[in-house]
């Protein structure tokens, strides 16, 4: 259910983006920005059951493991099939990881466009990784998720890719955002 959400907030925000950058008005920009940060906080957080303990993962490279070692182990026993069947099996993971890295795209786009002094990348990485080890620490203190250091990598990638889109789409073409 989880993963509805996180699509269906990905193309509302895009589709607000598309009609922001079309229109170019700061006010409807920040608004939005602060739209989206209310989602992403309702999507990480409050949809979300509570558990009855706290939990933190360390280990950032826990998901990537079990993915190759699933594909490898797979594949060398089944062949193809044994493949499509280590797809299935880890596509939960896959799902993660890939949903971790869209919702934070709209971060590092809307940030630039939002603040005028946070445009460098260094300084949206900063400011992702930021908000997201804020969603993180609240999943951690309220039992609504955990503290996965790997989330924190995924949403900067995200942030990244974000800023990325920005500069290449908006920056270079649009001077009222230098």
């Amino acid at each position: 259910m989880e993963a509805i959400y996180t699509i269906v907030s990905v193309l509302i925000i895009g589709a607000l983006v598309i009609y922001v950058y079309l229109t170019a008005n700061r006010r409807h920009i920040a608004v939005l920005f602060i739209f989206y940060m209310v989602c992403v906080l309702a999507i990480t957080v409050l949809l979300r059951a509570s558990a009855s303990d706290a939990l933190v993962v360390f280990n950032p490279f826990k998901r990537y493991k079990v993915i190759v070692k699933s594909f490898y182990t797979r594949t060398k026993d089944d062949g193809f099939s044994g493949t499509l069947m280590s797809i299935r099996k880890t596509s939960v993971l896959l799902n993660e990881i890939v949903q971790n890295i869209l919702l934070f795209i709209p971060f590092g786009f809307l940030l630039p466009i939002s603040l005028k002094p946070i445009n460098k990348l260094w300084k949206v990485l900063i400011c992702g990784l930021a908000f997201s080890f804020f969603i993180e620490t609240i999943q951690l203190m309220t039992h609504r998720g955990c503290f996965d250091v790997s989330d924190l990598i995924h949403n900067s990638v995200g942030a990244i890719v974000g800023f990325m889109i920005f500069h290449r789409l908006l920056n270079k073409n649009r001077a009222d955002y230098q």
